[in-house]
């Protein structure tokens, strides 16, 4: 059976496309089959962020009054990634009430594991159309007070209108030790399932528009999405010693 994620966040900058993609490819790597879509219709960023630089059909065409069409899913080094349109006039016609039945046919003839859907930042019409069709929302919250916030915001909307189960990742701080974590998770009551702290080949990984699973799948940061992975495919992480080091160093101070 489908799970269907939705990965957002209460500001934009959050980090919320780069965790998308990763998380995508870790999947990938654990065995599941995925299908990636670009649900940021106003402001997308998957297609820039991998270098698709042409296709036949994006979901904006389907929202538009298309008829779904399989040859609008890119294969993408061993996911299908399914873009929304970086073109202004490709918004008219766009009724965002036909999203559910979109996902509905990605879910019939491809019969992924999981479809990860990179939302919009915020709460808006997009945000609101994503919430009901999703098993579950991957809330991505950078450590600071203001985000916090907006992720407490977004927490209360989407227990207002569904039953998806609300999971978070926390990105692009420093190295939080285990206590502030759980403090986090008293604020925002509920679970943090991963951690990513700021690291350089992040960035590199976004220059040469390939996400960091794919050009060094065994490297250190990439272990972090695998942990995230993992939980959300209920599966056992099996870390590096490295990893398991950097988790007993990191509680001896505020960060690292």
């Amino acid at each position: 059976m489908t799970k269907v994620v939705s990965v957002l966040s209460g500001k934009g900058g959050t980090g919320k496309t780069t965790v998308s993609i990763n998380l995508s490819f870790a999947l990938k790597h654990l065995g599941q089959k995925v299908v990636l879509v670009d649900g940021n219709v106003t402001m997308p960023h998957v297609s820039t962020y991998l270098g698709i630089n042409s296709w036949k059909f994006t979901l904006n065409d389907f929202l538009s009054g298309k008829t779904f069409d399989r040859d609008a899913l890119i294969n993408y080094n061993g996911i299908k990634v399914l873009i929304s349109s970086p073109i202004l006039d490709d918004l008219v016609g766009v009724d965002l009430k036909r999203m559910k039945k979109i996902i509905e046919n990605i879910e019939s003839t491809e019969k992924p594991d999981f479809i990860i859907i990179d939302g919009p930042p915020g709460i808006g019409k997009e945000t609101i159309s994503l919430i009901e069709l999703s098993d579950e929302i991957l809330l991505v919250v950078q450590p600071f007070e203001q985000h916090l916030i907006d992720a407490v915001k977004i927490k209360e909307i989407v227990n207002s209108m569904s039953k998806s189960k609300i999971k978070v990742v926390l990105n692009n701080g420093f190295w939080l030790p285990d206590k502030k974590i759980r403090e986090i998770e008293k604020i925002l009551k509920t679970e943090v399932i991963g951690f990513v702290p700021n690291d350089k080949s992040l960035m590199f990984s976004l220059i040469n528009k390939t996400p960091i699973l794919e050009e060094n799948p065994k490297s250190f940061i990439s272990e972090f999405f695998f942990e995230i992975g993992c939980s959300l495919c209920n599966e056992e992480f099996r870390p590096s010693w490295r990893f398991k080091l950097f988790k007993i160093l990191k509680n001896f101070g505020s960060y690292l």
